[in-house]
């Protein structure tokens, strides 16, 4: 489940994508059975408007982990130097913004399950 991930604090990307794609999953038939959302999330989260917020937030963790890989890839190498200049950098602040986002969403998710994050 979404609080075991978050729990357990092993946040990879992929584990990221994964808590992203599970709220997905869980508020699209929350949202068809409205009666039922508090009973489910009011353990961990209530806030509709948060939940929303993360998922975006992840959604955007997720764009920006998609960039930055495309920025991998060898179709570079078929760029004249200035361009790939350009990229290189685009991808070294890309990669910082990503690191910083990460920080925030896992913070963020730990707060919002009400999970200690741990040392």
């Amino acid at each position: 489940t979404v609080y075991e991930m978050v729990a357990a604090a092993h946040f990879t990307e992929q584990t990221l994508h994964t808590i992203r794609k599970n709220l997905k999953d869980l508020f699209y038939n929350l949202r068809r059975h409205k009666a039922t959302w508090h009973k489910v999330l009011s353990k961990h989260t209530s806030n509709k408007n948060l939940f929303n917020q993360l998922m975006d937030e992840l959604g955007d963790f997720h764009d920006l982990c998609a960039g930055v890989s495309l920025l991998n890839s060898s179709w570079l190498k078929k760029l004249n130097k200035q361009q790939q200049q350009l990229l290189i950098q685009v991808k070294k602040e890309w990669t910082k913004e990503k690191a910083a986002m990460k920080l925030l969403l896992v913070t963020k998710l730990q707060t919002s399950f009400k999970i200690q994050a741990t040392a």
